[in-house]
């Protein structure tokens, strides 16, 4: 039975025109790109050259994704900070989308409460689609304070977390906007080091806080997620702002302009990774992005299906995200050549991992790289995999170090290894679920 599109939905798809993921997720286009990938990769392994091509790429999209751990093992980049030291008296809208959420709310709203900001000037806006009656009764367990309200909207398609904000969008009239998620929990001091960036409320200006893995010593899961989030936070994001250049947002704990955000076309109903959309709408608007130096912190799936689902639905929204925006951004307002190199070709290739991955080991096994190459290929690729093996697992023992994770020297490995399975699994049905399901929305358990 075909689903009818929420009319708020309907209304952005045709403001956003060519840049709406709903275009790219259309039965044709998805049949053609299952077509044109899979004859990518299978045409490698009967064409020797075009197979040998790939295989060369794939080693160099290896060698870059190394690289870019072993930076890691630098100094921790330090933090830019705002010139002004007062915080200008701008409001702010604290959107808090809820769904299918339990007890986990508590924690959420007593953080919002306890943020170091005069309450005249914080609006708390929580959206809540009006038969989510789990929600909603765990939701009135716990008494708003008296700048937030509950929103009910009505549940529609697609149900995706974009949709629910654009409705929070609607009622929202602070200066500033930002997001949290029910498992966010921000420190207190956030919102006022956010808005110390903002001289006007129209400022062009994205102001980014870190997230912090909170139940990093469950298991190896919770190890390699919390690491991995330290590195990127507190690595790449931080020497991405303190070089003046464009990052991709997190879901939650940034700050914009309302006006802004609106005049980007703020976000896409149509796409499961909101933030990494919405991150090219505000460059192309010229806004600048800077890491704040506060945090909210997080908890993260501990197990392995929960994981899967969460990884799999962020894969499938930053291909959705890349086939929209990876053209047309290039050499457009907002993205010098720099700028388009750092902040793409570092999600292309955790893009692409997974499909050389398991090409290059199957090109290998059957044989049909030229013979004179085979027992070269074979032991160059198994001597960068043991020397990437090392580098990786160094790279975890600094990262555990930094942000105190216990751990065993003899479960650094294995957990790594199963870590790496993992995106690749992930990966793989990221495809898949684009191809058959582009808009399920796997929710994160918590």
């Amino acid at each position: 039975m075909r689903k009818i599109i929420d009319p708020v939905a309907e209304r952005q798809h045709l403001q956003l025109h060519r840049f709406s993921a709903k275009r790219k997720i259309n039965p044709l286009w998805r049949l053609g790109w299952g077509i044109l990938l899979t004859g990518v990769f299978l045409l490698g392994f009967f064409w020797t050259v075009w197979g040998f091509i790939l295989f060369i790429a794939g080693l160099f999209n290896y060698l870059f994704l190394l690289s870019y751990r072993l930076s890691n093992l630098e100094k921790i980049a330090q933090p830019n900070r705002p010139q002004r030291t007062k915080s200008p008296f701008l409001s702010c809208s604290i959107l808090v989308p809820l769904k299918h959420e339990g007890d986990v709310i508590e924690g959420c709203l007593r953080a919002i409460q306890e943020l170091d900001y005069p309450n005249s000037l914080k609006e708390l806006v929580v959206i809540v689609e009006e038969n989510d009656t789990y929600t909603l009764d765990h939701l009135n367990k716990f008494p708003l304070p008296g700048y937030g309200r509950v929103v009910h909207i009505p549940p529609g398609y697609p149900a995706t977390k974009g949709r629910s904000l654009l409705y929070g969008l609607q009622e929202a009239t602070g200066d500033l906007i930002t997001v949290f998620d029910a498992e966010s929990r921000p420190q207190p001091d956030q919102l006022k080091k956010a808005t110390a960036y903002f001289s006007h409320a129209e400022d062009r200006i994205c102001v980014q806080s870190k997230v912090v893995i909170t139940n990093k010593n469950d298991n190896w899961i919770t190890q390699n997620f919390a690491a991995e989030y330290f590195e990127w936070f507190y690595n790449f994001l931080q020497h991405q702002s303190n070089h003046h250049r464009p990052f991709g947002l997190g879901g939650n704990s940034f700050y914009v302009s309302r006006k802004v955000l609106v005049r980007s076309g703020a976000w896409d109903p149509f796409n499961v990774t909101e933030d990494a959309d919405l991150s090219v709408r505000l460059v192309r608007q010229g806004v600048k992005f800077v890491m704040a130096d506060s945090a909210t912190h997080e908890v993260c799936p501990n197990r392995v299906k929960a994981w899967l689902k969460q990884r799999s639905r962020w894969n499938k929204g930053l291909m959705i995200t890349q086939m929209v925006h990876l053209g047309p951004s290039l050499f457009k307002s907002g993205f010098g050549f720099m700028d388009w190199i750092t902040f793409w070709t570092r999600s292309l290739s955790g893009s692409f991992l997974p499909f050389f991955n398991v090409f290059i080991l199957f090109y290998l096994l059957i044989g049909h790289l030229p013979p004179r190459f085979t027992w070269r290929a074979s032991l160059a690729l198994w001597s960068l995999f043991a020397i990437s093996i090392v580098v990786m697992t160094l790279v975890n023992v600094v990262s555990f170090k930094r942000i105190r994770i216990r751990y065993s020297v003899w479960g650094v490995l294995p957990g790594m290894l199963g870590y790496m399975a993992l995106h690749i699994l992930a990966g793989f049905n990221a495809v898949i679920q684009y191809l058959l399901f582009p808009l399920k929305w796997n929710k994160t358990a918590h």
